[in-house]
């Protein structure tokens, strides 16, 4: 009860922050940021890109951390999926870009922080981030800014330049949540394992 109270939590907070950086015409990293990039470019709702775009990883998933954790992550997708598809529903609302990329990288963070802390995440570049940090002890911060990286800089076309760099900022307050909660996420893999997970050799 308590792990799928932590999973809605963070798939709120996560779906929220979706919400926000769309009104506010920015992306951001993961399969996220290639999701909203891919709405923006191919004019798609998002919660139908995303849900495709996670799929090839969660065969990494199953493989570097096990059955427990795809389930709850394929279980996490599905409800950001649906919960972000009620924008459909929403008035148009104009964020700005400054805003856009603090309060929704907040927000992602801890939504994050919150899935990884519950053995989930939202796939994509999640998958690969929690299955380092939990075989090698890497800050999980620092390599999702790396791998923000990349996928901002494939935002340049979808998105002007200008919110580009605003797309930049909301990676940056993303990757100091999840280094500020690095402890708590790595501490859930090594006193808490995943109960069916599959082993994964040192």
């Amino acid at each position: 009860m308590k792990r799928g109270i932590k999973l809605i939590l963070g798939c709120l907070l996560i779906s929220l922050s979706i919400l926000i950086f769309k009104h506010a015409h920015i992306t951001t990293g993961g399969t996220t940021g290639l999701a909203l990039n891919l709405s923006y470019i191919l004019s798609v709702p998002f919660d139908y890109v995303f849900f495709m775009v996670n799929l090839p990883f969660y065969i990494l998933s199953i493989r570097g951390m096990g059955w427990n954790f795809t389930v709850a992550t394929a279980f996490s997708v599905g409800i950001v999926s649906c919960f972000t598809g009620i924008e459909r529903f929403l008035p148009e609302l104009v964020i700005s870009p400054w805003s856009g990329a603090l309060f929704g990288g907040c927000l992602m963070g801890i939504g994050l922080a919150i899935l990884f802390s519950g053995r989930s995440s939202i796939a994509g570049t999640g998958v690969v981030t929690v299955y380092l940090q939990k075989r090698f002890g890497w800050n999980p911060g620092r390599l999702n800014l790396v791998f923000d990286s990349v996928i901002i800089g494939l935002g340049t076309f979808a998105v002007s330049l200008t919110d580009t760099l605003f797309s930049a900022l909301s990676i940056v307050v993303i990757s100091l949540i999840l280094s500020f909660f690095k402890n708590r996420i790595a501490n859930t893999y090594t006193s808490e394992p995943a109960v069916g997970s599959l082993r994964v050799n040192n």
